[in-house]
């Protein structure tokens, strides 16, 4: 939703859902005490 009409400004939060997932994933596999 674009920022004119009260949204984020994020075209594609999906996109920027997922890769903040993958953030995640990836920190918890290298990095066992991150839990």
């Amino acid at each position: 939703m674009p920022k004119e009409i009260g949204g984020l400004g994020l075209k594609r939060i999906d996109w920027f859902n997922q890769a903040l997932l993958s953030k995640w994933k990836w920190r918890c596999i290298t990095n066992n005490q991150a839990i």
